[in-house]
This record gives C-alpha cells, structure tokens and sequence, in this order.
C-alpha cells in the first residue's frame, strides 16, 4: 500500500467531509498519452509494444499513476493558530478554510500530537497554500477503490453526483433545467451540465477544457478515518 498526497478543492473536500464525493477525474498527461495509440479518429487503442508496433495492448490500471489500494491524503487550503481553551488558556493547532474546522495540537491533530515547533514553520498571516501542507496536517485520507480511463464527457449522471454534484450545486453551476410540462415544479437538475461548468473551472486554463473532452483517470474512493497516533 502507497500513500501518495493528492490537492482537493474546498467544493471537493466539502463534498467527501459530507459523504457525496467518491469519484475524482485527473487528466491523462501528455506524456502518459504518449504511450497510447491513436487511431485515425482520434480514439484510444492502447499503448505500444515496442518489439511488436502491429500489435496493440489496450490500457489497464498499471498505466495510472495510482494504484487500487492507494491511499490518498487529501492537501487543501489551511492555517496555523491558536484558540482559546477551558484548560489551558490558549492552544494551538489548524484550522481547515473549507468548512472553518479547528484541529488543536492536543488532542485532535491526525496520525501524532506534533512539536509546537512544527506548527510555527508553517505560521502566517493568512491561509497556506494546499501545495505546502505536509502529511501530518491532513485531515483526510481516501482509499482508491477502483481506477478506469475515458474521455470526461463519458461521465454519467450517476458519476456527476458521485463527483460531489448535488441539487444546490447544480442550480449555483447554471445546470438547472426549467419543466416546461410542469412550470409549478421549478424543473430538474442537470448532474453533468454543472460539473461541465466546475470541470472547466478548474481545467479550460490549463488547456484541458470540457470541450476539448480529455482523457482522464475516474478515481473511485472511500474515506479512511485517521488515528492519531499514540
């Protein structure tokens, strides 16, 4: 078992805190595709067998970087500082941007009560960037469940609200779609149409928009509680 960090959005760790996110979708790199062949169309074949190019090896899990029985823990937007406490006067510890939640260094902190030094390196004034949260930090760890490759325009309504979509998400992204057959109902949520909008957030900037419809690795998790440890 490997445990490897992996960046989430304050959307997306709302969404798994809630119990609603089990899937995340990251894209093929470049260079991972690189390994693939493509056919006249554009479609996905496989990857390469050098001693053999005819020859065709349809992709698997081994091509992902992660693996099922990962565990993945989850880096997001955080800050140092201190409260007040009952019995102590003041402690401190980290507070998570997402959802405001406080963790002290006593006797909530995940996998170990840290040095009050650890915690003074990563003080400032403002949140942390995810990028620099180290691993005892985390609040969260995911253990993947199950790995496939598609384009993100495969994703299904089922997988959109797996994804972390919900109705209030859907109608804040513009995926709200009016019943004309019943006005009095206010319409339906449209799952994908909203992550549509979410996906191109985060992605059209870095070139992989939804209509450009980039491969992409459809991680399925479930959430592992941490221990502290003791």
């Amino acid at each position: 078992m490997r445990e490897l960090p992996i960046i989430m959005g304050a959307d997306s760790v709302r969404a798994i805190l809630d119990g609603r996110k089990t899937q995340t979708r990251r894209v093929v790199n470049k260079k991972a595709l690189d390994r693939f062949k493509l056919s006249p169309s554009g479609e996905l074949f496989g990857s390469f067998n050098e001693s053999n190019p005819e020859w065709v090896i349809y992709p698997t899990v081994d091509d992902a970087p992660y693996r099922v029985g990962d565990r993945l823990w989850v880096k997001e937007t955080w800050g140092v500082g201190c409260r007040p406490d009952p019995n102590s006067g003041w402690v401190d510890g980290i507070e998570y941007k997402a959802d405001e939640s406080y963790l002290d260094d006593i006797e909530s902190l995940p996998l170990r009560v840290i040095d009050d030094q650890d915690l003074d390196k990563y003080q400032r004034a403002g949140w942390n960037s995810p990028m620099f949260m180290p691993r005892w930090a985390s609040r969260i760890t995911l253990e993947i469940t199950d790995i496939r490759v598609e384009r993100v325009q495969d994703i299904s309504e089922k997988d959109a609200k797996a994804e972390g979509i919900s109705r209030d998400t859907a109608y804040e992204c513009n995926g709200w779609v009016p019943s004309y057959n019943d006005p009095d109902s206010g319409g339906y949520a449209d799952y994908i149409a909203a992550y549509r909008t979410l996906w191109d957030s985060l992605n059209a900037k870095r070139g992989y928009s939804w209509e450009s419809n980039p491969w992409v690795w459809v991680i399925s998790f479930k959430q592992i509680h941490n221990q502290k440890e003791e």
